[in-house]
């Protein structure tokens, strides 16, 4: 994908779906919707073929919505339950919510997911309960043997995490790459994307930060290309 494309395709959301009421399923989760309708069209962008890997999956909210209405998306999700309840529960009690009942239940995530991948999926999705982080990365492979060309990091979201886990999975993703992260302005997201990129070698061909209302801390996406010298796929 050429800058020019992608700019042009992020325009036309920010335009035109955006603030859509378009319906997604409707699964329990964090996710706003207007990162849920960017997840929707990003594969409509990369068109023919769209090679998606998720990290962070609570309850499939994102993973059915990438899915949602694009039969030729193969993906991957990954996300070690347990981690994210505790990680999620934290959030809940900075900002002295009390966190509902429904997302606090391992087995109950785990048949979202398993409904979001039957109903949604197309046979086209997988889901690993596993801590990405004692993940061997080229097992991302396996699952998209031509490599990953839309990322979406909605894991962990301490600098540590975020950090690791992007150097971990970035060497699966395609010499251009969409990359999207949610919570970006939460504590040091946004530091931990850029030093990741940095010293993976990556250049940021274009980006757009979105912020909307209900939506605390924002999404960011951008258009990635390796930089000369890095592990090509």
């Amino acid at each position: 994908m050429i800058k020019e494309d992608f700019v042009a395709a992020m325009e036309f959301y920010k335009s035109q779906i955006l603030d859509s009421t378009e319906p997604l399923p409707a699964v329990p989760g964090f996710s706003p919707q207007a990162l849920r309708l960017l997840l929707n069209f990003l594969p409509k962008v990369l068109a023919p073929e769209t090679r998606y890997l998720e990290i962070g999956t609570f309850y499939g909210a994102s993973l059915s919505a990438v899915l949602s209405g694009n039969q030729t998306v193969e993906a991957l999700s990954i996300d070690h339950l347990n981690d994210l309840q505790g990680e999620r529960l934290r959030l809940f009690v900075q900002q002295g919510v009390p966190p509902p009942v429904v997302w606090v239940s391992t087995p109950d995530q785990r048949r979202w997911i398993n409904e979001v991948i039957t109903t949604t999926g197309f046979g086209n999705a997988v889901f690993w309960e596993i801590d990405s982080l004692k993940l061997m990365p080229y097992r991302v492979l396996y699952v998209l043997p031509e490599g990953v060309n839309l990322f979406f990091y909605d894991g962990n979201h301490s600098y540590h995490a975020t950090f690791h886990n992007l150097i971990r999975f970035l060497p699966c993703c395609n010499n251009q790459t969409i990359l999207v992260v949610d919570d970006i302005t939460y504590d040091l997201v946004l530091p931990a994307v850029e030093d990741a990129l940095d010293v993976g070698r990556w250049d940021v061909l274009s980006s757009y930060r979105l912020e909307t209302s209900g939506d605390e801390w924002g999404f960011a996406v951008y258009l990635i290309s390796r930089r000369s010298g890095g592990e090509p796929k």
